[in-house]
């Protein structure tokens, strides 16, 4: 199952790509994710995402960074049971105007033959939403 979104944020390309560029820094996961733990650094580094109701963490590892093109990608390493096998995001920075820009999500996710692909996509599509929308109020919080 493939999922293409995107969310126009009030904010200059680059600053949205040095703040989602780091890897290791996740405070938009603030609320849902109880603690970070990183792994390495660079292309390869992972991040264990724990939360008090898993018994085992969530593990994203960083696949391709490109600086130039302002694209990211990674991918899940091992996690709890779900009904997603495996997934991967590629994210796109993409400057609209001087003060704004626009992030793209390419979502691919592996499911099991059993799995009802629309039930999933609703699923995705919320985890999306609310990834967007955190992103969205950190970054156009005003700076002190």
């Amino acid at each position: 199952m493939q999922l293409k979104l995107h969310q126009d944020i009030a904010r200059p390309a680059q600053a949205v790509w040095d703040y989602l560029s780091n890897f290791a820094n996740v405070p938009w996961m603030l609320g849902v994710v109880d603690r970070v733990e990183t792994v390495g650094e660079g292309i390869g580094m992972q991040r264990k995402l724990y939360r008090k109701h898993l018994s085992v963490p969530v593990v994203q590892r960083l696949d391709a960074l490109d600086h130039d093109s302002l694209t990211m990608s990674y991918s899940l390493v091992s996690g709890p049971a779900t009904t997603i096998k495996h997934w991967a995001i590629t994210l796109t920075i993409v400057p609209v105007s001087a003060g704004a820009s626009r992030v793209d999500a390419d979502l691919l996710c592996e499911l099991p033959p059993y799995a009802n692909v629309d039930d999933v996509r609703v699923v995705v599509q919320n985890m999306m939403a609310m990834f967007f929308q955190r992103l969205q109020e950190l970054l156009e919080t005003p700076e002190d």
